[in-house]
């Protein structure tokens, strides 16, 4: 007697892929997650002068053995000041500075801080179970 399963290699052909295409898919999920948390900074972020939302970006991905990392970079010098917080101040502004906020005398006011980038992971986190899902269930089918 003789049994013969159809498709057994398909099947198996299947499973040997499925890491690799597991992980190009989760990949692809999480930079498009990074990609809406850059947008959505860009968006909180205050916009006076521009320069805080122009300075962030998404770094290219960086594998380090078997792990990648995605990384949003702020470079504005104040960004860790508008995100965790200041006291109150003011500063005289040099004339490269356009501000609404200056006033005759370049005298710039700043009282409170805005934070922007935590507030913008907040939101995509509660999106990424979801779109996690929709990638795998997509793969499988």
């Amino acid at each position: 007697m003789r049994i013969e399963v159809k498709g057994l290699k398909r099947v198996n052909r299947f499973l040997i892929q499925l890491p690799k295409k597991l992980d190009k898919e989760l990949t692809r999920t999480n930079e498009n997650f990074i990609d809406d948390i850059v947008m959505t900074a860009k968006a909180r972020a205050p916009k006076d002068t521009g320069e805080l939302k122009e300075s962030i970006h998404k770094v290219k991905t960086i594998t380090k053995g078997k792990i990648k990392q995605f990384k949003v970079v702020v470079d504005a010098p104040h960004a860790a000041f508008q995100e965790l917080g200041f006291t109150p101040h003011a500063f005289y502004a040099d004339e490269t500075l356009n501000s609404s906020k200056l006033s005759p005398n370049r005298r710039y006011y700043v009282r409170k801080n805005t934070p922007f980038l935590v507030p913008a992971f907040d939101q995509e986190i509660t999106k990424l179970t979801k779109r996690i899902n929709l990638g795998v269930t997509k793969l499988i089918k």
